[in-house]
Order: C-alpha cells, then structure tokens, then sequence
C-alpha cells in the first residue's frame, strides 16, 4: 500500500509540475465614459522584462494576434474592433514572411460598447 502511495504521489508531482505556466503579462481592466451611450473597456498588460505581446492588428500567417473578447449582454452591444497603443515594433519576419507587430513592456487594447440599457452606465460609472 505504501508503495501504491508513493507511486501515486509521483505521478500527480510530475504532472503538476508539468502542469505550471509561467505568466509573464500582468493585466488591468477600466471602463472609460465615451458618452451617455457609448463605453470603452480598457485592457491594459504589463509585460516581464524581454517579453512582448502581439497586436490586435496583425496579417494572417504568421503568430497568433491578440484577442479581446467582450462576453454579450442584453445590456450593450460591442462596436467596432479592437484598437491597440503603445510602443509598436514592426519587424519583417522571414519565417513567416510577414511584418509581426508587437509591444514590449506595456500594450494597451480598448473595445468599445454601445449601451442598450442606458440604466447600467449608472452602475458602473
């Protein structure tokens, strides 16, 4: 039974420490007012040290770009698409034959949302 025991305990160890993943964005959510009917929400990720985070703007083909996803309600509709800021680096890249745009340090993606029940701007502002 014992040794049932400790087999037990290192498989679940192994597959836990398999199972880590380093995050290396930290990020921060706000709401700005653009007008009694219209918000924007503000997603802003701070990056580790040599790390970068793709824009919300890039060509097929080449690394995943970053989305923003806003979950529905019957309380507003999302509007257009997502806008990125910060300090943008295109590089061409020959693997992929694309130009990566991309930030380091701190990127910025806002998304903004029509409001169907203007009641809830009350709440959250």
């Amino acid at each position: 039974m014992k040794r049932l025991s400790f087999i037990f305990l290192s498989i679940t160890a192994t597959f836990i420490s398999f199972a880590q993943v380093e995050d290396h964005a930290k990020w921060k959510y706000s709401v700005e007012k653009i007008s009694d009917k219209q918000l924007r929400v503000v997603s802003t990720a701070s990056l580790d040290p040599g790390w970068h985070i793709y824009s919300s703007n890039m060509q097929d083909g080449g690394p995943q770009k970053t989305i923003v996803t806003v979950e529905p309600s019957n309380m507003f509709t999302v509007s257009g698409s997502t806008t990125d800021s910060g300090k943008l680096i295109e590089k061409f890249d020959s693997s992929f034959n694309i130009t990566l745009r991309y930030f380091p340090n701190i990127a910025t993606f806002k998304k903004t949302i029509d409001l169907t029940d203007t009641t809830i701007h009350n709440r959250i502002m």
